[in-house]
């Protein structure tokens, strides 16, 4: 049974494997051979100076190139290096992405089929893994600097970076047609003004989301996987007022839901796992009491991501919980490109929290729940 090293692994291409290769990448792999026996490319991974790692690696290429006779233009020259040092040190192909801090999502489903997410849309790039095994080398390379392996008999592996990046990653005999790997990573923390202009919400959303922030409302963000929800409770937090830190009214939290209504019965659920005897009508009436908004959120066709309802908790009828939408989004097809169109709207009801928002000194207007 194939085990890993604990160390991140340097993997040189087997001729068998070189035969469809670009001069270009020919040349990539000729030189990364040839810095594995010139250079202690181990403990080159292991130096936190990057300047002092590209200075040797551009030193050793250098005189590969001038050796070589290689004719190469100053910027094929540089882009060689830059590659050769991200796949010594780095991530290889993926590196520049890792590294672009407006790139949320890297998803790698094989060597040639790679899609990054910038502002919530998702797109193919133009870049690739020279063949399975080169992606399972990054793979382990990852892997194994946060203390994990992925073999054969582990063929998946959930892990977080440093910086707080989750990884997922699957090889076979679990992916059936070659290592696959997803990247989710946290940059700059987004603004509700930030996911205004990238088409998530409206200002009128903002307003009344964020006073009810203001307000201690008790807010719950369903959605599913990678619908945003995390990006969406952060911006809210940012509304929490300074003053509040040892455990005021008020909460926000997220669940895995996708509605509303089926945010309110995986609540249920959860209760009943803990082995409460309390019998079903008392937990909705304590769920009922205990929330007031339900903020849906969803991943579109496209990639982006949109806020498509908020509802709130009305009450007790009998012994269903009732709510009440204040604000959808309304899908009005996709483009011939793929994009997905449509529009926000306010339901025209009136919510029952604005008492709440008056009394804690937050007054919204009116016509913000009025249908445009």
């Amino acid at each position: 049974m194939a085990t890993l090293d604990s160390r991140p692994r340097t993997i040189v291409p087997r001729r068998s494997e070189l035969e469809a290769l670009g001069p270009i990448e020919q040349l990539k792999v000729d030189l990364h051979r040839r810095l594995v026996e010139q250079l202690d490319l181990e403990a080159l991974e292991n130096l936190k100076d990057t300047a002092l790692v590209t200075a040797q690696i551009r030193d050793a290429v250098a005189e590969f190139l001038r050796t070589e006779g290689t004719p190469l233009t100053h910027g094929e020259r540089e882009d060689v290096i830059e590659q050769i040092v991200y796949e010594v040190t780095g991530l290889g192909p993926i590196e520049p992405f890792f590294r672009d801090m407006t790139i949320s999502d890297i998803l790698v489903n094989g060597p040639r089929d790679v899609y990054i997410e910038r502002y919530g849309r998702l797109t193919r790039v133009p870049i690739a893994f020279r063949n399975d095994a080169h992606l399972r080398a990054i793979i382990d390379r990852i892997v194994s600097r946060v203390g994990r392996r992925v073999d054969e008999s582990s063929p998946m592996v959930d892990a977080r970076l440093p910086d707080g990046s989750r990884v997922n990653a699957i090889i076979p005999p679990l992916a059936i047609d070659g290592p696959i790997l997803s990247i989710r990573r946290f940059g700059a923390d987004m603004t509700m003004a930030s996911l205004v202009d990238i088409g998530s919400l409206t200002q009128e959303m903002v307003d009344f989301l964020t006073a009810c922030v203001q307000s201690r409302l008790n807010i719950m963000i369903s959605g599913g996987t990678g619908s945003g929800k995390t990006t969406l409770l952060n911006a809210l937090s940012a509304y929490i007022p300074s003053t509040e830190n040892t455990g005021h009214e008020g909460s926000l939290t997220t669940i895995h839901a996708n509605s509303p209504r089926d945010a309110l019965a995986r609540v249920e659920t959860m209760i009943q796992f803990a082995s409460t005897s309390l019998p079903l009508r008392a937990i909705r009436e304590q769920i009922a009491s205990s929330l007031e908004l339900v903020v849906q959120i969803a991943r579109m066709a496209d990639g982006t991501r949109r806020i498509v309802s908020i509802s709130e908790i009305a009450g007790m009828e009998g012994d269903v919980i009732t709510m009440q939408e204040l604000f959808r989004f309304r899908r009005q097809g996709i483009t011939q490109s793929g994009e997905v169109v449509g529009s926000f709207e306010a339901t025209g009801v009136r919510p029952l929290a604005i008492e709440r928002l008056h009394i804690a000194g937050v007054d919204l207007p009116d016509d913000l729940f009025v249908p445009e």
